[in-house]
């Protein structure tokens, strides 16, 4: 797995990293009440001139109490710069509150700020402005917003949750959208209750040290522990200086990114000896839902299911029929409720009868059928892109959020998902693409990358006839094969035909009118797409004197590099192929000839990981430009970074350049002029 650093702390570990034993006595980096004068008096941060807001400092601590509850404080300074920072004085913190599991106390806060005379001017947050809200039966939401927020003031805010359930364990992060100056945060808890933490992002920790300190206990907790003084295992770390983490082009998701770490409680011990191990490894994992009646015992052969089987497999020989027959069945007659889970809402029978269904109610009714047909198939659990990427270390079953099968039929393995009527067997659904899933299976689970030997496949073919007043005519077309033509029907089916065509082909921003759309291929989803119009332009093109200015890029051009930040620590990911072709015929007209033709151009990114070439063929009164790009890998390694933002911008200059027409001025040559006729003699006449 290469996705940034992920490391490892398990409180029952301490040999990793080092042991040093002391009294506990970690103090905050911050006093309450007590800010800089420079802080106050920051006008912007010169590390970031985006930046709305700085945070100052975020400090946290965890520990457990003489009831044996999990205490979680937190102290949170911000220096707000403009209006868009307000968001960092507005608080909105989540709480689980079935049987009072959790309770927030100890709320305070307040905006400093400097008036014109440079006092310090203080305004506390009041009781009456903290708000409670039910979301649901189980979690209630706490909201405040500080009062006098303005640009230039400094925000303080602490309060203290305590839970009841060793669950609960609050996670943290680091990095924020903003950049962050300090973020720390502690954990402590007695040897006899450990948990795994996992921490993740790009950025280098000051300070990441696991420790044994010692705790005085007393009630309920000395009582369980079976003594006062308690060795614990303290978790201990310090980001500092870190960028704004904001969002970038071509990730999964923003989360994964982020320093932060997650906490799961990993084993406990019980009062009567032994331990209870809640992580346990991934066999286990695997068996454990094999025995689930939510999840693989949903895989259920019905007499319904066999008879729905066998009308769609009627007169079907072979397998991969079979379960193309049960897919295109499946995946035509069942609608998706939109509802991403891993485990099954309804029984098959249910699912046949109401005609809808989660994404797991659809793969086990599709398992369930192809177990019927005799055709081997798994569930493979995983978690979609904006969901996160899936750790490996340790099997937590809350990071999946998905499920889907993998079959196999002699020697093949197919990946399927028959949520969405538009989309063939052969293409996984894009929020799926190139993340790992664990394939739940009898003889035990293993670890798959999801990806499709398809691709975001794109052909451009526009054929223009330019006049000698600078205005044109034609017509532009796109076809989309696989991923392209998935994006593009589903577009069609919310927006007008002519709508989509606007904006495929940017033609209000070019001055482009189109006067007639045609689509063919709509509903036949094997086959490839094909979208028209019909074009003219009074104003794509300027006409000045004897010369005419174009820009013959006209389908696709790419205006705009889209990759900003000048550096980037994690990888680019495109999450399939793509290849993107478009040729544009240009007829010049009669009278007018090339000044300056385009230059062909070849580009390409590492050892062709992206590639662009440009091929321009001038004849007479008739000009060809074939551009190919193709994103040949994936993920492309961050190190690339500089060398991919190079590449995006000299296709963005390129596709600017404009050729020039020039009227072809016609040579008269001057012919001397014609001697006079000589005179001639007048004729005598003769005798007769």
């Amino acid at each position: 797995m290469n996705w940034g650093r992920t490391y490892l702390f398990l409180a029952t570990a301490l040999s990793i990293i080092g042991i040093s034993t002391s009294v506990f006595s970690q103090s905050a980096p911050i006093t309450w009440g007590e800010i800089p004068r420079a802080d106050l008096e920051m006008k912007s941060f010169p590390k970031d001139t985006n930046a709305s807001a700085v945070i100052l400092c975020d400090y946290g601590e965890s520990f457990f109490n003489d009831d044996l509850n999990i205490v979680f404080n937190r102290h949170l300074r911000v220096k707000i710069l403009t209006t868009k920072g307000y968001e960092w004085g507005t608080a909105s913190i989540g709480l689980y509150t079935e049987d009072n599991t959790q309770r927030i106390n100890n709320i305070e806060g307040i905006t400093y700020s400097l008036d014109e005379q440079g006092n310090v001017v203080k305004n506390e947050l009041q009781k009456k402005e903290i708000f409670t809200e039910n979301i649901d039966d189980k979690h209630t939401r706490c909201k405040f917003t500080l009062p006098a927020l303005k640009p230039g003031c400094v925000i303080e805010i602490r309060y203290s949750i305590k839970s009841t359930s060793w669950w609960l364990m609050q996670d943290w992060r680091f990095q924020h959208s903003e950049p962050v100056r300090w973020s720390e945060y502690c954990v402590r808890s007695p040897e006899a209750i450990s948990y795994a933490a996992l921490t993740h992002g790009y950025e280098p920790f000051a300070v990441k040290t696991i420790e044994e300190v010692r705790q005085q206990f007393f009630g309920s907790a000395a009582s369980y522990l079976g003594q006062n003084s308690v060795a614990c295992h303290q978790m201990h770390w310090v980001l500092k200086d870190a960028p704004a983490l904001r969002d970038e082009p071509f990730i999964t998701t923003i989360d994964d990114y982020f320093n932060r770490v997650d906490l799961q409680l990993a084993e406990y011990a019980l009062r009567l000896g032994g331990t209870k191990k809640i992580i346990t490894d991934w066999k286990l994992f695997n068996n454990d839902l094999l025995e689930d009646k939510n999840f693989s015992e949903c895989i259920d052969v019905t007499r319904r299911v066999r008879k729905q089987t066998e009308e769609i497999t009627a007169g079907l020989a072979s397998s991969e029929e079979k379960m193309r027959a049960i897919y295109n069945w499946i995946a035509q007659s069942i609608v998706w409720t939109q509802s991403n889970r891993i485990y099954a809402e309804q029984d098959v029978n249910d699912v046949l009868d109401s005609k809808k269904g989660s994404n797991a109610d659809i793969t086990f009714l599709l398992l369930s059928m192809l177990k019927s047909a005799d055709i081997q198939g798994d569930p493979v659990i995983l978690s979609t892109r904006s969901n996160g990427k899936i750790q490996e270390l340790y099997p937590i079953l809350s990071q999946f959020n998905y499920v889907l099968a993998k079959v196999s039929i002699e020697g093949q393995n197919y990946y399927l998902d028959a949520t969405d009527p538009l989309r063939p067997m052969e293409l996984l659904p894009p929020k799926v693409m190139n993340v790992k899933g664990f394939v739940i299976k009898k003889d035990g689970g293993d670890w798959v990358t999801l990806s499709s030997s398809k691709q975001y496949s794109n052909i451009s073919l526009a054929v223009i006839t330019l006049h000698a007043d600078g205005t044109l005519n034609g017509t532009l077309e796109d076809s989309y094969r696989d991923y392209a033509g998935l994006s593009t029907r589903r577009d069609l089916q919310d927006k007008k035909d002519l709508d989509v065509a606007k904006k495929t082909f940017d033609t209000e921003q070019q001055g482009i009118t189109i006067d007639t759309v045609n689509i063919t291929g709509r509903d036949s989803i094997n086959l490839p797409l094909t979208l028209k119009a019909w074009i003219t332009s009074q104003t794509y093109a300027q006409s000045n004197g004897d010369n005419i200015y174009i820009n013959p890029q006209i389908l696709h051009r790419m205006q705009e590099n889209p990759f900003k930040d000048r550096t980037r620590k994690y990888p680019i990911d495109y999450a399939y192929q793509q290849s993107y072709k478009t040729v544009v015929n240009l007829t010049i007209p009669d009278g007018f000839e090339i000044k300056e033709k385009l230059a062909d151009r070849v580009l390409y990114v590492g050892s062709k990981l992206l590639s662009y070439s440009r091929e321009v063929i001038a004849e007479n009164n008739h000009l060809q430009i074939v551009i190919n790009r193709e994103i040949h890998e994936i993920e492309i390694p961050a190190k690339y970074y500089t060398d991919l933002k190079s590449f995006y911008e000299s296709i963005v200059t390129a596709e600017a350049e404009q050729i020039v027409l020039t009227r072809i001025k016609k040579n008269i040559e001057l012919t001397p002029p014609a001697a006079p006729p000589a005179k001639q003699k007048p004729v005598k006449k003769g005798k007769k």
